[in-house]
C-alpha cells in the first residue's frame, strides 16, 4: 500500500514537471531561434515552413496543448525568469527546463532511497532534502563566480581609467577589457558588447550587466558611468576615486574575514559534529540508533535537534557577517 502511494505521488510529480518544463522551453526556444536568424542572416525559412516543421514533430504535437494550457499562468513566467537568471549568474550552460528535471529526479532518487533505507512513509521526507540539492549547487557556483568577479573589479577600473586617459572611448575600453581580462569578467563584458551589437543601447546594456552580477561595487561603477554619459565629466578621474574606495573596502573585508574565521569554523563544527556522531553510532551500534528512528518520540527529538541547529547556525552567521 505504501509503495503504491509513493509511486502514484512521484508519477504525478513527474507529469506536472514535464508540463511546466515544456511551457518554460517554448518562449526560450522562440527567442533563441530569432537571435540565430539575426546573427546568421538566415531568412529563407518562412513562418509557414516553420509551422509545418513543428507540426511534423511528434514532440510539438504532444506539448502544444500543454503550452496553451499554462501560457496564462503568471507564476510560471516568473519562475522561468528567476531560474534563468540564476543559471546565467552562475554561468551554467543549462536551460531552466533541464534544471527542473534535475530537481525532480534528485527528489525522486532521494525519496526511493529514503523508503528503502529508513522504510515507510517517513523515508519519503528525504526527497525534500535531495530535491533542493541542484538549486543549492547553482547558488554555490553563483556565489563563487560573484566573489571571483568582484576580486577583478579593481583591475578592471585601472584598465578602464588608463584606456580613457589614453584617448579610448568607453566601448573601446570594454573591447580591450574583453580581450585582456581573465574570466569571468571577460565573459560578462563580451555579453555586454554583444548586446550593443544586437541593437541594445549602451545604457541599457550597462544596466543588464549590473543586474546579472548583482554586486554593490559593480553597481557603484555602472552608476558612475551612467551619470557621466548623461551629464558629462571626467570619467577617468571618477573611476580612479572609485577604485581607491573599492580597494580599501576589500582590505577591510579581508581583515574582518580573518577576525571572524574562528566563529565560522565553530559553526561548521557545530553543524557537522552531530551528523558525524549519528553516522558513527548507526554503523557501530545499529540497534541503539534504530530505537531513535522507530520510536515517534525519537523523530520528535530529531526534528527539534535539526531546528535548533539551523537556528544556531543562523545566529552565528548573523554575528560573523559584517557589512562594510
Amino acid at each position: 500500500m505504501i509503495w503504491g502511494v509513493v509511486t502514484a505521488v512521484f508519477l504525478s510529480q513527474f507529469m506536472l514537471t514535464l508540463w511546466i518544463a515544456s511551457y518554460l522551453q517554448k518562449r526560450r526556444k522562440r527567442i533563441k531561434t530569432r537571435i540565430n536568424e539575426i546573427e546568421r542572416k538566415e531568412w529563407q525559412e518562412t513562418e509557414k515552413t516553420v509551422g509545418k516543421n513543428n507540426k511534423a514533430n511528434v514532440r510539438f504535437l504532444l506539448t502544444s496543448y500543454l503550452w496553451n494550457l499554462f501560457s496564462h499562468i503568471k507564476w510560471l513566467k516568473q519562475l522561468d525568469e528567476r531560474l534563468q537568471n540564476e543559471l546565467k549568474n552562475a554561468n551554467i550552460l543549462m536551460k531552466s527546463k533541464e534544471l527542473i528535471v534535475m530537481m525532480f529526479f534528485s527528489g525522486l532518487l532521494g525519496g526511493f532511497l529514503g523508503v528503502i533505507l529508513i522504510g515507510g512513509s517517513k523515508g519519503a521526507w528525504l526527497a525534500m532534502v535531495t530535491w533542493l540539492l541542484p538549486m543549492s549547487w547553482v547558488n554555490v557556483k553563483k556565489n563563487k563566480r560573484k566573489n571571483k568577479l568582484e576580486a577583478q573589479l579593481p583591475e578592471m577600473i585601472n584598465m578602464t581609467a588608463n584606456s580613457l586617459k589614453a584617448g579610448y572611448s568607453l566601448l573601446q575600453a570594454f573591447e580591450l577589457l574583453s580581450r585582456e581580462m581573465a574570466t569571468p569578467l571577460s565573459e560578462e563584458i563580451q555579453r555586454l558588447l554583444q548586446e550593443i551589437r544586437l541593437g541594445v543601447t549602451t545604457e541599457r546594456a550597462l544596466i543588464h550587466f549590473n543586474q546579472r552580477i548583482d554586486s554593490k561595487d559593480l553597481d557603484l561603477i555602472i552608476t558612475s558611468m551612467l551619470i557621466q554619459r548623461q551629464i558629462g565629466g571626467n570619467l577617468a578621474e571618477i573611476l580612479d576615486k572609485i577604485g581607491d574606495t573599492i580597494r580599501e573596502r576589500i582590505k577591510i573585508q579581508g581583515e574582518i574575514r580573518s577576525l571572524t574565521a574562528q566563529g565560522k569554523m565553530s559553526m561548521i563544527i557545530f553543524m557537522i559534529l552531530p551528523i558525524g556522531l549519528a553516522i558513527f553510532l548507526t554503523l557501530f551500534n545499529t540497534e541503539y540508533m534504530m530505537t531513535l528512528i522507530i520510536n515517534p518520540i525519537g523523530w520528535l527529538m530529531i526534528t527539534v535537534a535539526v531546528v535548533g541547529q539551523i537556528i544556531g547556525a543562523i545566529f552565528i552567521k548573523k554575528i560573523t557577517q559584517i557589512e562594510v
